[in-house]
């Protein structure tokens, strides 16, 4: 995991950005609402990035017992295209991580709550799955520095430097960085 980076300093504040070492207790899969369903390829290795494969589980789950990873993904998405209009982006990458295929049918892209842009959604929710998956998660902290002076010596001094503001489970350095930055530049630092 990357180590705490100070961002900016100006008197006795400064702006540092930190790993969440708590992202692992919660899933961004889980914790939030989600337009896009995912199907995972099962390989004794991965959970499934969604124990629920949404609408088209049953059909899923129905190709995997039946073919193998590769031939599995590329029926699906077959399947999937013609039958429902669905939007499909394929992980079949070799890098570590489940194999899955993330889609969104007709429905759920033209609905209420849909996306002009399908597999731009598609690829920002599989990237922002993969950062949360690999430790990429931030918070921010502003700190400002505090002098202690002892009551029964006046002349002992201590400094030690006192949260201001923090934010926590930014997916992905730039988004923590901008979200940093933007809460820095509104911080009264009198």
């Amino acid at each position: 995991m990357c180590t705490v980076e100070t961002l900016a300093t100006e008197g006795v504040w400064r702006l540092r950005l930190v790993p969440d070492e708590d992202a692992g207790s919660w899933n961004p899969r889980t914790e939030w609402d989600h337009l896009e369903s995912v199907v995972t390829v099962p390989d004794g290795r991965y959970a499934d990035i969604d124990k629920d494969g949404g609408p088209l589980d049953s059909e899923w789950r129905y190709l995997v017992n039946r073919y193998q990873g590769r031939e599995a993904i590329e029926i699906f998405t077959r399947y999937a295209t013609i039958y429902h209009g669905a939007v499909c982006l394929e992980e079949f990458t070799g890098r570590s991580g489940p194999n899955a295929v993330w889609y969104l049918t007709r429905e759920q892209y033209s609905g209420p709550d849909g996306t002009p842009d399908p597999l731009a959604y598609l690829k920002a929710q599989a990237e922002e799955y993969a950062a949360w998956a690999e430790g990429d998660v931030w918070g921010y902290i502003i700190e400002r520095e505090v002098t202690w002076t002892r009551e029964d010596d006046p002349t002992q001094h201590t400094t030690t430097w006192e949260t201001e503001e923090s934010c926590w489970g930014f997916i992905g350095y730039s988004h923590a960085e901008q979200a940093a930055r933007e809460a820095w530049a509104h911080i009264d630092r009198q």
